[in-house]
């Protein structure tokens, strides 16, 4: 087994995933970072601000959730940006999505569901 161990946003993590090709990292520091398995940064993803509290890594598509009720889709592979909804009903802090939906869960009382189907 080998061990990685790297110095990783600047700021507190938030959220982490991971597949068989990469790791997604959410943080404080507003930024999103994807890295290989060997600990190497590929892409630092800008276009949150505040907190990145969610995210979900699926094949390329990754999708990420802050604290201004901000959703981004990107190609994570790539690091491009695919899409942005800006105003989520209410506030992320966790986040599941297939190829058909993205379910969110927010603390809002007395917690909330949020169901969408964008892409």
């Amino acid at each position: 087994m080998q061990v990685y161990r790297k110095s990783t946003n600047t700021g507190t993590k938030y959220c982490l995933q991971y597949n068989l090709d990469l790791i997604a990292s959410g943080s404080a520091d507003s930024t999103v970072r994807v890295w290989n398995h060997q600990g190497l940064c590929l892409h630092v993803l800008l276009q949150h601000i505040g907190i990145v509290r969610c995210l979900q890594l699926n094949r390329s598509r990754l999708i990420t959730g802050g604290d201004r009720k901000k959703i981004v889709v990107w190609d994570a592979e790539h690091g491009k940006l695919c899409n942005v909804v800006h105003r989520h009903p209410t506030l992320l802090h966790l986040m599941w999505a297939d190829d058909m939906r993205l379910v969110t869960a927010s603390p809002d009382a007395p917690g909330t569901l949020t169901v969408l189907s964008f892409w």
